[in-house]
């Protein structure tokens, strides 16, 4: 700046004696801008900002931290792809080099940071941030728990590439203050540092690599690991790698990506086969995969090196699964390890209460279903299948029930709240079949959806003409009360299907259209999915048998009848059935129609007496803003099955 300041001041000199002031201000702005111009530099912070899975974060708010007077910040928003980008112009003398901490916040995710140090005038490349959704799955180990995994494996251990006593205090002292304080901003220089200078060093990378998770940093935090795991080392240090692989793996898992997850972690057990953290993720990834027996293996082998009690809570699921309600009972106890069921997460209770009922099912033993008995003796039985045309065989089975099941999930996925009139006719019936007492009773019903963990479920409401939550009336008068039927058809849903045992008769004719015939069974072995009956004194688990007509040109259920498996003495419930007849509903707003319940009959024998219910639903229409907003005013009516007082 000095001698471009001495070639430029003696001209001027000349240029001021001989110009008038105007002039002279003008040259004088103009110079000054130049040298503006020379002084300052550009640089450029751009990236995404996406999840795990590599799709974009649209609309986050992005932070751009950089040293300055304190510290500086350039705050922006993300597009709709997840793109940033943001242009810094400092001074160049001041900032030869840059270093930036890159953030990124938004509603319904945890925050994501990264920090990129720019060594180089004008040098720039891309700084992603994976944000992680606040709502997980329960699909992969919680961080805490990670890290209190690893954590006595880096205690006392001294990397051999540590040559120096104070890289080797370094490195101790970044891992206590890491996983004994959590002290990660002051654990980030020391293990930063020692990876840098250091290379080869796969746990100073891999403990860099958890630092940076814990701190928001996934991006870098995958490519520490992924450096790690790619390290040539001699083949007796290889096992080195192993937690490099399990954090790879788990991070596939966070993602959903479970194929590629069990790859990495069957990695990590081949250079160490005992490890207990690999074998009881991988046992998680396989529970995720849904693949039972090879979960059940591996989290045994788990348990018996020493993993954590949550290694019993995944094989209570897997055994579960399999049909072994008992195992599962013991897993649970071995997770419990004597708390109070009361007092665990929601998750962990609901699998318990799912154990219990397997075990009380077990009261049903071998029953004789609809699936087992002879055709004829069902056509006796059921006069509905009259003329109905046998099927051949069994082949045509998987292709019907794969084609339904995808359209009772698409049903349940991306079903829009409705409502429709109600009209509901209460009989009690006597000897002969003849009508005793009858009460009829009208309502606005309200079909909401309801998500819960792993998907979507309905959940019925009835109003009054004034808007008011109602529900019919009748009990004291004798009547029995009966909803859910909006959810009957998941018994073919995907998710449950594994849970029933299912039988083509044939095809017959409903209503005039040609239907598939397919009849079939909850197995009390198997079946994730029940009712309960109440009545005063006790409460009875109900598994169900039926039969559904089912179109064949949309592969859309037609008609549903369902019946007990078998009838429950112990509530003295002997008959309980339900024939529905479905009818396709176009709304305006909707491009595909909905195939919603139009006529619901109802035959309960309970107690020696018998009650019919008809339920009529008519004009269906979306449920509206203004109506939603009351709905956390509302309850909703009693559960999928009757309920007798």
């Amino acid at each position: 700046m000095l001698r471009i300041a001495t070639r430029i001041t003696l001209p001027l000199v000349g240029l001021l004696l001989f110009s008038s002031p105007l002039n002279a201000q003008k040259i004088y702005q103009a110079l000054q801008q130049g040298l503006s111009t020379i002084e300052k530099q550009q640089w450029i912070i751009a990236g995404e900002v996406k999840t795990l899975r590599g799709d974009p974060v649209s609309n986050a708010r992005v932070h751009i931290h950089y040293p300055g007077e304190g510290l500086a910040e350039n705050n922006l928003e993300a597009n709709i792809q997840g793109k940033y980008s943001a242009t810094l112009e400092l001074d160049a003398q001041a900032y030869k080099t840059l270093t930036v901490t890159v953030s990124a916040d938004k509603e319904g995710f945890f925050s994501a940071r990264e920090t990129a140090n720019f060594t180089k005038k004008g040098e720039t490349f891309p700084i992603d941030l994976v944000m992680l959704p606040l709502k997980q799955d329960d699909a992969g180990i919680p961080l805490d728990p990670l890290l209190a995994a690893f954590a006595p494996r880096y205690k006392g251990a001294s990397p051999p590439e540590l040559k120096t006593e104070s890289a080797r205090q370094d490195y101790s002292r970044g891992v206590d203050l890491f996983f004994a304080q959590r002290d990660y901003a002051n654990a980030f220089p020391l293990l930063s540092t020692l990876a840098r200078e250091y290379p080869q060093c796969v746990e100073c990378k891999t403990v860099l690599g958890l630092v940076e998770l814990q701190a928001g940093g996934l991006a870098s935090a995958q490519r520490e690991f992924a450096e790690a795991a790619l390290l040539k080392l001699n083949p007796s240090d290889e096992n080195r790698k192993v937690n490099a692989f399990i954090t790879l793996g788990v991070l596939k898992g966070w993602s959903g990506e479970y194929a590629k997850a069990a790859g990495l972690l069957l990695q990590a057990l081949t250079l160490a086969p005992q490890d207990p953290l690999a074998l009881q993720e991988l046992g998680r990834t396989l529970v995720n995969q849904k693949n039972w027996e090879a979960a059940d293996e591996y989290l045994k082998k788990a348990v018996k090196s020493g993993a954590s009690p949550e290694a019993h809570l995944l094989l209570c699921r897997a055994v579960l699964e399999e049909g072994d309600a008992e195992e599962a009972d013991q897993e649970m106890r071995a997770y419990l390890g004597g708390r109070d069921i009361r007092n665990q997460p929601q998750p962990i209770r609901v699998l318990y209460t799912q154990v219990q009922s397997q075990l009380s099912l077990r009261a049903y033993g071998r029953v004789n279903s609809l699936v087992d008995q002879a055709l004829p003796q069902l056509v006796q039985e059921y006069p509905d299948l009259a003329g109905i045309t046998p099927a051949a065989d069994q082949g045509p089975l998987i292709p019907i029930l794969q084609r339904t099941g995808s359209n009772v999930e698409a049903f349940f996925r991306g079903f829009q709240n409705a409502t429709s009139h109600e009209r509901i006719e209460e009989e009690q019936i006597g000897k002969g079949g003849k009508v005793k007492r009858s009460l009829e009773q009208k309502f606005h019903y309200l079909l909401l959806t309801a998500p819960y963990q792993g998907g979507m479920s309905l959940d019925e409401y009835r109003t009054n003409q004034t808007g008011a939550v109602s529900a019919p009336s009748g009990l004291s008068d004798g009547f029995m009360l009966t909803a859910g039927f909006a959810s009957a058809s998941l018994v073919f849903h995907p998710a449950y299907q594994a849970g029933a045992r299912f039988r083509l008769l044939g095809r017959a004719n409903a209503d005039g259209v040609a239907c598939d015939v397919v009849a079939f069974a909850q197995d009390p072995e198997k079946a994730k999915m029940f009712g309960r009956f109440t009545s005063n004194s006790a409460t009875a688990l109900v598994l169900h048998q039926g039969i559904a007509w089912i179109n064949p040109t949309d592969s859309h259920i037609f008609r549903l009848r369902t019946d007990l498996l078998q009838p429950l003495p112990k509530v003295r419930l002997q008959q309980e059935t339900t024939e529905i007849h479905y009818s396709l509903v176009q709304f305006k707003e909707v491009p595909t129609p909905v195939s919603l319940p139009a006529q619901v009959i109802v035959t309960v024998q309970w107690k020696g007496r018998t009650f019919r219910n008809l339920h009529q639903y008519s004009d269906f229409k979306l449920f509206n803003t203004a109506v939603q907003e009351k709905r956390q005013a509302l309850q909703p009516t009693s559960p999928a099955e009757p309920t007798a007082n």
